[in-house]
């Protein structure tokens, strides 16, 4: 696969995807900007991997980050705000890692998990989100543990549609509607969060 180290460009303004990583490729991306994109930010898929660090996305037309197709990523201390669609967007068995990124002010979820996407998200910030705070639905998964959900205009959490995530130790608090919904066949284990100061239930 493709390799090499890419840092502190400007990514933007582009009809299709800014950054397509796949088929076992696994370079490094650091500090880049990728931004009002007339598709998705970056996608990772078909088995693709790479290393994203303190990238900055925002404004891009679909979702700022994708991973589909058993694209294992890792994405860590990243900036994801302002998209028109979700923050991150992990469907079609995707995969990855993302931890300590800032997400927020996404027109739809801020993380979108469905369709067998299983990411591990760890000590993340999904907050002031136009919609949900994290949406898992159409058998998503994934384990969210130490994230923080805070002021996002619909649900902190929502789990629908025979979804079955892991949120382990989680904060989700000040949201405008409730701090979690679980409906719709919705599943799930959730353990040892806190969920408090939210409008309804």
């Amino acid at each position: 696969g493709g390799l090499g180290s890419f840092e502190e460009n400007r990514v933007f303004k582009n009809v299709r995807a800014g950054i397509r990583v796949e088929t076992d490729a696994d370079p490094i991306f650091t500090k880049n900007e990728v931004f009002d994109g007339k598709s998705h930010g970056i996608v990772v898929s078909r088995s693709g991997k790479g290393t994203f660090e303190e990238n900055t996305i925002e404004n891009n037309a679909q979702a700022g980050i994708e991973v589909q197709i058993q694209g294992a990523p890792k994405f860590n201390k990243n900036l994801v705000r302002n998209g028109k669609r979700d923050g991150i967007h992990v469907h079609n068995r995707g995969l990855g890692t993302f931890e300590d990124n800032e997400i927020h002010g996404n027109a739809f979820a801020g993380v979108n998990v469905e369709n067998l996407g299983n990411p591990e998200m760890t000590k993340n910030r999904i907050h002031d989100g136009l919609k949900y705070g994290v949406l898992v639905h159409n058998s998503g998964e994934g384990k969210f543990s130490g994230n923080e959900m805070n002021a996002n205009k619909d649900f902190g959490i929502s789990v629908e549609s025979g979804a079955n995530p892991n949120f382990v130790q989680n904060r989700i608090y000040c949201g405008a509607t409730s701090g979690i919904c679980v409906h719709d066949n919705g599943k799930g284990v959730f353990t040892n969060n806190e969920i408090y100061e939210n409008k309804v239930a």
